[in-house]
């Protein structure tokens, strides 16, 4: 059985490989589903708490994201901004949407394999949206070819 968790956070970022507007600095309120699948555990009938849901989706991607900028690691402003206290994430290559939701999966992975569970539990899939007709979905699959 999969469910799934909702959430928003503010971010900046910068395409530096594309020819548009987008090589700006700017701004989207992304929009996260994060997808888990497990079986019910027998006493709750739950796969996994919603709020637990809530607490892993901060931890790994909320509070690390919310209002930062988001940058190519070989982009130049990296080293000046991280120097003036700003708030900076790094990717090895331009923060696109697909390439941010195959990173948040691999870290949902990460954090709920250390984690100590009733069931067996995995994330299935991550959609991020970037605007609200624009998003990407990375899948457990997606793992296995990278």
């Amino acid at each position: 059985m999969e469910i799934t968790r909702e959430e928003t956070f503010d971010m900046a970022h910068r395409l530096m490989q594309h020819d548009g507007q987008c090589s700006n600095i700017h701004g989207h309120t992304y929009r996260v589903q994060v997808t888990v699948a497990g079986v019910p555990d027998k006493e709750t009938g739950m796969v996994i708490d919603f709020s637990t849901l809530k607490e892993i989706m901060h931890n790994t991607i909320i509070d690390p994201l919310d209002h930062a900028l988001a940058l190519n690691e070989g982009d130049g402003l990296v080293g000046i901004l991280e120097k003036m206290g700003y708030n900076i994430v790094t990717y090895k290559g331009d923060p696109t949407v697909e390439l941010m939701s195959f990173d948040i999966l691999k870290k949902i992975k990460k954090y709920i394999d250390g984690l100590v569970l009733p069931n067996f539990l995995e994330v299935t899939s991550v959609r991020l949206w970037e605007t609200p007709k624009c998003f990407a979905t990375a899948r457990k699959n997606d793992l296995n070819e990278r």
